[in-house]
């Protein structure tokens, strides 16, 4: 078990999933089968198509979730620990696994890069590094 912090955004998200399906106090779980307690792996796979035919997106695998989120706290600046610790790796290749380049990201490091080497007189800001 470990804390790790959601983006603002996904607290009212996850807030009304526990409403509507589990509980609000701490100790309630976020996923819970049939009869309440924690779901048996073979009934996430139900779970996990019915979802996926819901929003029109059959071709998503379970763990893309986690790929998805790997990859936006990398283009967010995360180290590779950061990324681990998210994740619950203890190895760089494991989190690195889950780690996607991105062409938003690509085009951020070319800008950042040529803010770096653009003459001091090509540059619309005048800082120094």
């Amino acid at each position: 078990m470990r804390t790790v912090a959601l983006p603002m955004v996904l607290v009212p998200v996850l807030r009304a999933h526990l409403d509507r399906h589990t509980g609000t106090a701490s100790t309630d779980r976020v996923f819970v089968g049939p009869t309440g307690a924690t779901p048996r792996a073979s009934n996430y796979g139900a779970a996990w198509r019915r979802a996926r035919a819901e929003v029109g997106r059959e071709d998503l695998h379970f763990h893309d979730m986690r790929h998805f989120a790997n990859t936006l706290a990398a283009a967010a600046g995360a180290s590779t620990k950061e990324l681990m610790n998210r994740l619950g790796h203890s190895s760089p290749a494991a989190a690195l696994r889950y780690q996607y380049a991105t062409a938003e990201r690509d085009r951020t490091i070319a800008d950042r890069m040529d803010a770096m080497i653009a003459p001091v007189e090509a540059r619309s800001d005048t800082a120094r590094f």
